[in-house]
């Protein structure tokens, strides 16, 4: 991605100011895992005051995810919640709730609708 592209990327991702100029800064300069470590440190702010481990968060997706994780108190991502669907007299189907932040898969496409192009 060229800095333009990260730019708004991060205008997406409501990173402004002085925090997303220091990671473009870094993108720059070619430095892109101290970007996503800039990134981190603008979207976890007192990460290291609460002794969050943040070794790695510029070299892997996984210890980013990890160190997010464990700011935000948790250990590990939340199971995904089972897929069983049962219906009610009313002939409704009801589904189990997701974790906060995540969204459900969309359905499965019928393999009917692939063979026809539907």
């Amino acid at each position: 991605m060229d800095e333009a592209h990260i730019s708004a990327l991060l205008g997406t991702l409501a990173l402004n100011g002085a925090p997303r100029e220091g990671v473009l800064k870094e993108v720059r300069k070619g430095a892109f895992q101290i970007a996503c470590q800039r990134h981190f440190e603008a979207t976890h702010p007192d990460a290291f005051a609460k002794g969050v481990s943040v070794d790695g968060v510029g070299n892997h997706p996984n210890a980013w995810i990890g160190a997010s994780l464990e700011y935000h108190g948790s250990s590990k991502p939340a199971a995904p919640a089972s897929s069983s669907s049962s219906s009610s007299s009313s002939g409704s189907t009801e589904s189990a709730s997701t974790a906060p932040g995540f969204t459900q898969p969309p359905p499965s496409v019928s393999s009917a609708a692939m063979a026809t192009g539907e």
